[in-house]
């Protein structure tokens, strides 16, 4: 095989994949890319069996072949050519020269492949209902969800795992009975939920039900998987997904993601989002009480991780107390007009949770001291964090 391409065309697609191809999968060939040449253009795969990726991208072919070479030492070697174009040509079996100029006589590297035939085959999938996206929203719901990341001998699904519902009408519309039609078809929610047990993110976005979806079944796709494809959505455009047998599928231009789902059921979280009257809703400053948790987690460690949230006439009290470092107190003016209410709080959930809304103002939904503390934005209630209390 000999080609060229452009550095330009190929070195984001490279520092991308490098998620994927640097996963330890047991397969040593997994750390390779192929690139097979086709008309005028190569295309490129990578896989770690649990999430594959093929991109098509322009080349000139001067001797069609197929190469596998080791991902992160071509990375590093594109990065740090100067020349706008770079020169691949598979001298002999498994020697790939790279170079800045045809024969190399300037600069050049003479690298190991892979065996081609080694390379795992990506799955062939025909026939996906695809939902049009912006990308924008794709990659907020993914930043919502990871940002839940389970503990490194987690083994249950649904905690290494988000789910994806498409469910037709509004978020707040009640499953139709069995045979009826649901109310609002024409629309779509596409609902993302993430959860280690002790907090929970859910985001919710509404579309135009053109294709008609009707699976109300959850999917539970890897977070680890879903932080690789973050990587490849822009802040414009529009992203296809779909899902079809135990494949979730990323379509965007000419480059497409593959997921393996993961099996296992989803809990039912719903009564979680539901309205509820006793509920008291606080609207605080998000920049105020996000900097006054920050200062009050300083003096958390592991040993000692929760803060005491304190409401009590028209003010939060927050105080944090560990033996090992020192104790730290402050207090806010907040418009709380319940009985009082103590809690105990792990404070870098609340940090997180701040980072992820986006609007100057965010809601406290609260009931009692036993029960879950549901943080959104004030004008946007369809995309909330819900953060479990601490035994005090």
């Amino acid at each position: 095989m000999k080609i060229s391409i452009q550095k330009k065309d190929i070195i984001e697609m490279l520092a991308n994949i490098q998620g994927i191809a640097g996963k330890k999968s047991g397969l040593a060939i997994t750390e390779n890319l192929l690139i097979t040449t086709q008309e005028n253009a190569i295309s490129v795969c990578v896989t770690d069996i649990e999430t594959g990726f093929q991109g098509t991208y322009p080349a000139k072919i001067h001797d069609p072949g197929t190469i596998a070479i080791n991902a992160r030492y071509f990375y590093d070697i594109v990065k740090k050519i100067n020349k706008p174009e770079i020169f691949l040509n598979e001298e002999k079996k498994q020697w790939i020269q790279i170079s800045d100029t045809e024969d190399g006589s300037r600069l050049k590297y003479n690298i190991v492949g892979g065996n081609v035939e080694d390379f795992p085959q990506l799955p062939q999938i025909s026939e996906i209902p695809y939902l049009e996206i912006k990308s924008q929203d794709f990659r907020k719901m993914i930043s919502w969800a990871t940002t839940i990341i389970p503990q490194g001998n987690e083994k249950r699904a649904h905690i290494l795992g988000a789910s994806l519902v498409c469910k037709p009408g509004f978020p707040e519309d009640p499953d139709p009975e069995e045979g009826e039609k649901p109310a609002n078809a024409n629309k779509l929610t596409l609902r993302m939920i993430s959860t280690d047990g002790r907090r929970l993110t859910k985001t919710d976005y509404i579309y135009d039900n053109s294709i008609g979806i009707e699976n109300k079944n959850s999917i539970l796709i890897p977070k680890k998987a879903l932080s690789e494809v973050s990587k490849f959505l822009k802040e414009e455009g529009d992203v296809s997904i779909g899902f079809r047998d135990n494949y979730f599928v990323v379509k965007k231009e000419k480059e497409i993601i593959y997921i393996n789902l993961l099996h296992g059921d989803f809990p039912d979280l719903t009564s979680l989002f539901a309205e509820d009257e006793e509920r008291q809703t606080i609207t605080i400053d998000r920049r105020e009480i996000k900097e006054m948790i920050e200062r009050m987690a300083i003096l958390t460690s592991e040993d000692y991780k929760g803060v005491i949230f304190r409401f009590e006439d028209d003010y939060l009290y927050i105080n944090a107390a560990n033996p090992e470092k020192g104790e730290s107190y402050e207090y806010l003016n907040v418009n709380f007009k319940d009985e009082k209410t103590e809690m105990m709080f792990n404070p870098h959930y609340f940090i997180d949770a701040f980072n992820l809304i986006e609007e100057s103002n965010v809601c406290f939904k609260m009931k009692g001291e036993n029960s879950p503390c549901i943080l959104s934005g004030e004008k946007n209630k369809h995309n909330i964090n819900i953060i479990m209390p601490m035994k005090i």
